[in-house]
Order: structure tokens, then C-alpha cells, then sequence
């Protein structure tokens, strides 16, 4: 074998490429800190394809219903200020109307942690109501 292989066997050689492969992924995966640009891009972008893309997975809950993006790229970063979004743990853009489109009007950035609260909340309101005697 050759190079930083050299003198290991083919297992060895395996698992190093193996690692460097892990590696790779951590950055692909975004595990590094991202910018706040990147994270303005990124909610944009995903806003964009949900609503656009028949191929995006969530197309048919977004643009499957004729929802649209009517934003720019500066509106979803002036909702990110205006909302302090960069001090939330997982900051996600919200349609206040759920059947209005993604217009600066009708979006705030809500941090993920406390959707997932709420949904819970919800969910235990609605069995409560569904099922008094619980």
C-alpha cells in the first residue's frame, strides 16, 4: 500500500477511509456553525422549494395547495431581525394564516423547540376534549 496507508493492512485502510468519509459528512450535514446569512439562505431556500418543487416531500402540504412565496430574500431577513431569530435554538419561519402565503404580513420565526411544546399541548387538549374522563 502507498501513501498515508502504507504499512496497514486493507481493513485499516478501510476504516481511515471510512473516517475521512465521516468526516465529510459531519460538514455536509452541517454540523458546523453556519452563518447567519447561510441560515437566512437556507430558510429561503427551503421556503422556496416546499412551495415550488413537486419533487420536495412537503410539496403537496405547500405548493400542492397553491401556496406561494411572495417574500424576497431581504423580507425573510428583516423578519429575522425583527423576530431576534439568531437568539432562538432552532429558528423556523411560521404562516400565521396556514392557508395565506409566505408573505412578510403573515410570517414570524418561531423557534422549533416550542412548536414542538405546543404540538404536544395540542395534542393532550384535543384527547382531553375527545375523551373527558382521561
Amino acid at each position: 500500500m502507498s501513501g498515508k496507508y502504507m504499512g496497514g493492512n486493507r481493513y485499516n485502510a478501510y476504516r481511515m477511509h471510512r473516517d475521512d468519509m465521516g468526516i465529510s459528512r459531519k460538514i455536509q450535514g452541517l454540523k458546523y456553525k453556519l452563518s447567519t446569512k447561510d441560515k437566512i439562505n437556507k430558510v429561503f431556500e427551503r421556503m422556496k422549494s416546499v412551495c415550488g418543487d413537486p419533487k420536495n416531500s412537503n410539496y403537496d402540504r405547500f405548493g400542492g395547495k397553491g401556496i406561494q412565496v411572495k417574500m424576497t430574500l431581504e423580507d425573510v431577513a428583516a423578519l429575522w431581525e425583527k423576530h431576534k431569530a439568531s437568539d432562538m435554538e432552532h429558528p423556523a419561519i411560521k404562516r400565521i394564516d396556514i392557508d395565506g402565503h409566505y408573505e412578510p404580513s403573515n410570517c414570524l420565526f418561531w423557534d422549533q423547540v416550542n412548536m414542538r411544546e405546543l404540538r404536544k399541548v395540542n395534542t393532550e387538549y384535543k384527547r382531553k376534549m375527545l375523551d373527558p374522563d382521561s
